[in-house]
């Protein structure tokens, strides 16, 4: 199918949509209406090249290494564009929210509905983050391989941790604050227990790196040398 972005009025319905069938039990397929009628989405001037197809999205690296090879150097027509992962949000509705088997893969009254479509302004776009699949390219685009901890999680999962790097503008952009958060608060390929709350978890470091944003340039800084500067609450961590 020929990449398209939806329209505004194609957003709308398309969150209607997502709001009736979210919290099915069974797999509800996407009307192709909302994918093709001209009313609600157009071709994508620059990408009209592009074919895609609904997907079975393991973790967040799946969705990087099924869009880079399609998209190629052309990234920066895709970037924060709402109808474009939008569209692809409503195309992908089905294969993201349940798996091959047919279970669902989110509680069962279903996920907030920006994890399939975001609007280009208001609420919706300030947590455009945790779309799923907009969410993976955008953590790919800005943080590479470093971020290879993220990536190889499955795709639905949001935990404090991914969600304080993603959610997070200042963090998600930094030099070395992702970095460090992965240093801090993961090993090999799991998450340290208890990294939320209390001296030295990933609210207490945010704070932190408010205070010390004062004096440095934290979120241009390396990880080697925020961890230098961090405050002796810190010092469980850094072996």
């Amino acid at each position: 199918m020929q990449l398209r972005q939806l329209t505004a009025s194609g957003i709308e319905e398309a969150l209607a949509f997502v709001g009736t069938a979210k919290g099915r039990s069974r797999p509800v397929s996407v009307p192709e209406r909302l994918l093709v009628d001209p009313g609600l989405s157009s071709v994508v001037s620059g990408l009209e090249d592009v074919e895609v197809e609904p997907q079975w999205f393991g973790s967040r690296r799946d969705v990087v290494e099924y869009f880079l090879p399609r998209i190629g150097e052309r990234r920066h027509l895709v970037a924060d564009h709402a109808g474009i992962w939008s569209w692809l949000g409503l195309l992908n509705f089905e294969t993201t929210l349940w798996d091959r088997d047919g279970r669902r893969r989110a509680p069962s009254n279903g996920p907030e509905d920006t994890v399939f479509i975001f609007s280009p302004e208001g609420r919706r776009w300030q947590r455009r983050y945790r779309h799923w699949l907009w969410g993976a390219w955008s953590l790919y685009q800005v943080q590479g391989a470093q971020a290879d901890f993220l990536l190889d999680l499955p795709l639905t999962e949001f935990s404090n941790l991914s969600s304080r790097i993603i959610g997070v503008s200042r963090v998600f952009h930094s030099i070395g604050v992702v970095p460090l958060m992965l240093q801090l608060y993961t090993s090999g390929n799991e998450q340290r227990a208890r990294t939320k709350d209390g001296p030295g978890g990933t609210e207490h470091l945010l704070r932190a790196l408010l205070q010390l944003e004062r004096t440095y340039d934290v979120y241009g800084m390396t990880p080697e040398a925020l961890l230098r500067i961090l405050p002796a609450d810190f010092d469980r961590w850094r072996s």
